[in-house]
């Protein structure tokens, strides 16, 4: 019975070694089962696909393992240098695909020749905070939150709904080219979704966070992701950094949900155990209203929840 905020806390900590064996094991029969020869991820350079790939070579070997790093030209280039970096260390297979050309394809005309250029990278950055911060001040909830319960009737939805709509192109670019690769060669694609963004809506219908033949992390909010990162050896640096889609420059998860994870997780954990928010309130010290929006999240996500 969960009737303390360290009572909830329990309830997240994990058996970190219990969870590796059973998940390689998952790993291992899919592969078998699928007649695979090995396994291709889109390696961002964040904690999530770092920790996939790492359970990946540990389950098949990196022999068998390859990943695709897959950035545009508004990409990040730390992570790039992170999720390179990571592979090096594992001795896997890598290569590098950049997108934009594919997203010039689209006429969209902020990929034109100038796009490459990082100064460029970083006005966009202050832009796009200003946008999202006067958005989010004008509404009452950030870009990503109203999309996601539905734009209907509210205010700037036309440029919110046609920026959403590059911004998914990404990812779905980014799922064809690895099916587009593992089907060459043989190998299972492995996807990198974890519990929280499933329960949230954190991610693209239809994209490379979407549509895999395995995502072995499903099952773990993102605050156990990290209970996990110090037996998979991921480094610090990728381990320290503020979560991030890497879509627009400047916005990281936080800022695109208004709430931390660690909030986020422990009232799902909650709620899994059956707790009113108004208990989940007063047990955690959270704001009734932020357990409210968490929960709201959760409601209008259950409509994409697509064969996740």
């Amino acid at each position: 019975m969960i009737n303390t905020h360290d009572d909830l806390q329990d309830r997240m900590t994990i058996n970190t070694e219990k969870i590796i064996r059973e998940i390689i094991n998952n790993i291992t029969f899919q592969h078998n089962k699928l007649k695979k020869e090995g396994a291709l991820i889109g390696l961002s350079g964040g904690i999530d696909s770092a920790e996939v790939t790492a359970l990946c070579v540990k389950a098949l070997g990196n022999e068998k393992v390859k990943v695709l790093l897959l950035p545009d030209s508004e990409s990040d280039r730390i992570h790039l240098r992170d999720a390179r970096d990571f592979a090096r260390q594992l001795k896997i297979k890598w290569e590098i695909i950049d997108i934009t050309p594919l997203l010039r394809d689209f006429n969209i005309k902020k990929y034109g020749f100038f796009s490459s250029f990082s100064l460029l990278n970083k006005l966009k950055s202050v832009l796009y905070k200003k946008a999202h911060n006067y958005y989010q001040e004008r509404s009452g909830e950030t870009p990503f939150i109203s999309q996601l319960k539905g734009l209907e009737g509210k205010p700037y939805h036309s440029y919110i709904r046609k920026g959403q709509a590059i911004l998914n192109l990404k990812h779905r670019l980014r799922m064809v080219l690895l099916y587009y690769y593992a089907e060459q060669e043989n190998k299972m694609v492995i996807g990198c979704t974890n519990k929280t963004e499933k329960q949230i809506g954190l991610y693209v219908k239809y994209g490379c966070d979407h549509l895999a033949d395995l995502i072995p992390i499903i099952e773990l909010y993102k605050t156990q992701i990290y209970q996990l990162a110090s037996h998979l050896e991921i480094p610090v640096r990728i381990i320290q950094k503020q979560p991030s889609p890497d879509l627009l420059p400047g916005l990281d998860d936080k800022t695109m949900l208004g709430i931390s994870y660690e909030e986020i997780d422990l009232v799902l954990m909650a709620r899994e155990n059956n707790l009113s928010p108004e208990k989940i309130s007063k047990i955690t010290g959270i704001k009734i209203d932020t357990v409210n929006s968490i929960i709201g999240l959760t409601n209008a996500a259950k409509s994409i929840n697509v064969n996740l």
